[in-house]
Parts: C-alpha cells; structure tokens; sequence
C-alpha cells in the first residue's frame, strides 16, 4: 500500500506544475507581462516552462527523483517569496503558505526517496542485483550513458518523446551496439 500512495503521492506534487507548465506555453505573452510587473527579465519564462514540464514528469516516473524534488521545492519557495509579497491579502497568504506546504512535501520527497514504483528504484535494483545474476547481460555505465546523452543533446538527430528512458532489450534481439545471445 505504501508504494501506491508514494506515486499518487508524488503524482500529486507534480500535477500542477505540469499543468501550468502547460498553461504557460499556452499564454507565454501574458505570463511574460505578469513576470515583468515583478521586475522580472521575460526570458525566463523559458527555464521556468522546461521545469514546470520535465521535473514533474521525473517525479512521477520515478527518475531523479531527490534532485527534481530538491529542485521544485527550492522553485515554490523563490516563487512564493518573488511573486506572493502581499501577505495583507487574505489569499496571497493562503498561496504563499501552499508554496511552503509543497516545497515541504518536496523536500520529505527529496530526503526519503521514491518507493518500488518508480524508475529510480527499478535501477538501484539493477545495480544491486545484477552484478551476481547476470540478468542483463550488457549493461552500459552510467559514464557511458551521460556522454551518450550529451552527445545526443548536441546532435540534430531528435528522435522521441523522451529520449534516454532507461531500456532493457532481450539479448536475443538485435540492437546495435550490444551483444547478442
């Protein structure tokens, strides 16, 4: 049961900042007009949409998910101190508290984890286990993979929704690049 409330929990989290990331991408002409009122460059819609985008769809896949919870935690925060000053009015005081109430659910996330069902720990069980069972018999370094990924954001070849998801092939396909049983 707790795993189950573990990604409900953190597909809780995560839904309304992918839903404003959304929004945003929607109005960015708006929300850029909005963020200058508080003194803010308009460019920085751009990082504040990527974030609102990527780092909830971790979180709920259960792909780094300490450092993306670190990270939107750090981001209610900053948010709530930039753009909900006015704590006279009764509701900019009820959104800067849940500013604080989501950056301490994220940071509880941050310091404990995601459970079993999350990609974050199917790869600890990997690593973990497979060095005595062998079950995957080729298995890239994590080295190896950062400089792949690396190499893939500086090509042109942009191929798929999410590149870089974490793959298992049987070892009796084909894939080039690994070896074949």
């Amino acid at each position: 049961m707790s795993n189950f409330v573990d990604l409900l929990s953190r597909i809780f989290l995560s839904a309304v900042f992918f839903v404003n990331g959304i929004s945003k991408t929607n109005n960015i002409d708006g929300t850029v007009g909005w963020m200058e009122i508080y003194d803010l460059p308009g460019f920085l819609i751009y990082p504040a949409i990527i974030l609102e985008l990527i780092a909830p769809l971790f979180i709920v896949i259960g792909f780094y998910v300490k450092l993306s919870s670190l990270v939107l935690g750090s981001f209610c925060i900053l948010t709530a101190l930039i753009f909900l000053r006015d704590l006279s009015d009764p509701m900019t005081l009820t959104n800067f508290l849940k500013n604080f109430a989501m950056a301490g659910g994220f940071f509880i996330l941050y310091l404990n984890g995601s459970k079993k069902f999350s990609l974050d720990y199917y790869l600890s069980q990997i690593k973990k286990y497979n060095p005595k069972l062998n079950a995957i018999v080729s298995l890239k370094k994590e080295e190896q993979i950062k400089i792949e990924a690396n190499n893939f954001e500086n090509s042109s070849d942009k191929i798929g929704l999410i590149p870089g998801m974490p793959l298992a092939i049987k070892d009796i396909t084909d894939a080039k690049g690994f070896p074949t049983t």
